[in-house]
């Protein structure tokens, strides 16, 4: 006796137990009472049972293979942190995901993790996929004030953009790990990292543009004798900056 008919998702493991009063003989390299994974379709299995004298008998049983779905659970994705994604899986009717995530709803992951989909297909079979999800960190985007004009980004070794925050602009080649401020405002700096993660600093107040004067700071006025104008020249060689400032003096002067 081969058993009973089975029907089976294509890939699960059946185990075929014939019964005989005689030893037993499996085709299709089927062991008697070893799981195998069943193949998709309809395959028939026959068991011989041969006795001492030669005599023989056999018994079939068929084992039809359901299909599974073809699973596709998207693309691995690689975000900064506190970006929101959607993992969208393909292929079945129904899908259920780990970690909590629904299948097309988006979510906002926490660290790098590999997330696993199920999808069911019409008949009731399942497959899985797999997709991996890499956050990567978002850089501390600080400024420290080297003098009353001049900002300094943190942290090191990035990328910078600096912004004027009264303009909620970016401002035009302000590019470089510092910045010295040209006119009185407040300014903040994006910070983006290797792996393509920004954040913005707070803003800072600079109020000293045209009142500071840097101790490398010299300054020239011309020309001398005036004709009722004169040029006073700042010109610092540490901050590899200059302005000028043109005051019209009264005629006595």
């Amino acid at each position: 006796n081969a058993g009973v008919d089975q029907t089976i998702c294509a890939g699960n493991n059946v185990t075929l137990n014939a019964t005989s009063n005689a030893p037993l003989t499996w085709n299709n390299n089927v062991t008697n009472g070893v799981p195998f994974a069943a193949l998709v379709g309809v395959n028939t299995y026959t068991a011989t049972a041969t006795s001492a004298n030669g005599c023989s008998v056999s018994d079939q049983v068929i084992i039809t293979g359901l299909p599974t779905p073809l699973v596709n659970g998207g693309q691995d994705q690689v975000i900064c942190a506190g970006e929101s994604i959607v993992l969208y899986a393909t292929g079945a009717i129904t899908y259920s995901w780990d970690n909590n995530v629904t299948n097309n709803i988006p979510f906002t992951p926490s660290n790098t993790t590999t997330y696993t989909v199920t999808g069911t297909g019409s008949n009731g079979c399942t497959a899985q996929d797999a997709v991996n999800v890499t956050v990567n960190a978002l850089p501390n985007a600080g400024i420290t004030a080297i003098d009353p004009v001049t900002l300094s980004a943190t942290p090191a070794g990035m990328s910078y953009q600096w912004i004027n925050c009264g303009m909620n602009e970016p401002i035009s080649g302000a590019v470089s790990d510092t910045y010295l401020a040209t006119i009185n405002g407040s300014y903040a700096v994006i910070v983006t990292n290797a792996s393509g993660c920004s954040d913005t600093s707070a803003c800072v107040v600079v109020d000293k543009v045209g009142l500071y004067f840097p101790d490398a700071a010299s300054i020239a006025l011309y020309p001398n004798p005036t004709d009722g104008k004169i040029t006073i020249d700042r010109k610092s060689t540490r901050l590899n900056s200059s302005h000028e400032w043109i005051s019209r003096m009264p005629s006595s002067a």
